[in-house]
């Protein structure tokens, strides 16, 4: 994740991840259920 963190700096990433510990250092959320987003928040 560190790679991931200095690539981001000052950037917008989007990152698709099953793993709970890396949606946590984000931002923002969002999660998609049959192509929707049902829900947008901060972790």
């Amino acid at each position: 994740m560190n790679t991931i963190d200095h690539l981001a700096k000052d950037r917008t990433i989007i990152m698709i991840t099953h793993r709970i510990a890396h949606a946590l250092r984000s931002d923002r959320m969002f999660v998609i259920e049959k192509g929707r987003i049902v829900v947008s928040d901060e972790p």
